[in-house]
């Protein structure tokens, strides 16, 4: 590791193999860069080759490392467990950072984002979701209590609470019915989309609801200059920075937002190493 009154950067792992929609792509896409930019960070991405369209272009100064194991669930849990903890070795790296609820637990200095809220459980109604939060517990806790940190920070889940929206806007329509919902947000749960897609039939919002399913960066700047209002129906989720983004969605304010989580990440990184601010020695 850089000692305190060396000028060479630290050098943090950031194990992305589990960002492929949503949020969590969104959060490394915008935050990696900035802190690539940042003198004292040296960054190394972790991707899987699928997964290098998603993250284009990558800034110049980010290390990124493509690799080709079978994807899937217990397959990239495996590559994950065994491998990023050697490649982090034979780095050097100073942290493992995972932006996701878990990551490899024998990874020295790890950090973990913790982004999904598993109490959804309480709200699952099918076995396989129920098991699929379970695991996803189990897999938090143990890699919180691992962890060196852990930070506390949308896709088509159904801890989004659209079921419940949906209906609410039915209501709306009576008072307003020339306005229109907007759904932006990868499907991940196919039978929830189902259920929703269902209950827009039997509430006769065909034409009055629509999901435009993963959008870029920009595309969601535009969408949240043009709504109106903004809904945020989920339970059990306080997600700030969406918030943020649907008040503020001017390209400026986003921008100092992203560059001061930067600077506070590299912050937490260098307190939790027992390192001075920036890495500078104490006088």
């Amino acid at each position: 590791m850089s000692s305190p009154g060396s000028a060479k950067p630290i050098r943090v792992v950031v194990n992305a193999i589990h960002a492929k929609s949503g949020g969590g792509l969104t959060y490394i896409r915008n935050l990696v860069p900035r802190l690539a930019r940042l003198d004292s960070m040296e960054i190394h991405l972790l991707l899987h080759r699928d997964q290098f369209p998603l993250f284009q272009p990558i800034d110049e100064k980010i290390h990124a490392h493509l690799f080709d194991f079978k994807p899937g669930t217990l397959s990239t849990l495996a590559w994950e467990q065994l491998s990023v903890p050697k490649l982090a070795r034979k780095l050097g790296a100073d942290i493992v950072f995972s932006p996701a609820n878990f990551g490899p637990l024998l990874a020295k200095n790890h950090f973990v984002l913790l982004r999904n809220a598993v109490s959804v459980i309480q709200v699952e109604s099918r076995l396989f979701g129920k098991l699929y939060w379970l695991g996803l517990g189990l897999a938090t806790l143990a890699s919180v209590l691992t962890a060196k940190r852990a930070f506390a920070v949308s896709d088509i889940y159904v801890q989004k609470n659209f079921h419940t929206l949906i209906p609410a806007f039915a209501r709306v329509i009576e008072r307003h019915p020339d306005i229109k919902l907007v759904i932006a947000g990868q499907v991940i749960d196919t039978g929830y989309m189902e259920r929703l897609e269902a209950i827009i039939r039997d509430q006769n919002l065909e034409g009055k609801i629509r999901f435009v399913g993963c959008v870029e960066v920009d595309e969601l700047h535009r969408l949240y200059r043009d709504c109106q209002v903004f809904v945020f129906p989920s339970l059990i989720e306080d997600d700030a920075l969406r918030k943020t983004l649907s008040m503020r969605a001017i390209e400026r304010a986003v921008n100092f937002i992203w560059d001061l989580t930067a600077e506070k990440t590299r912050d937490v990184f260098y307190a939790a190493l027992g390192l001075p601010r920036h890495g500078k020695p104490s006088q």
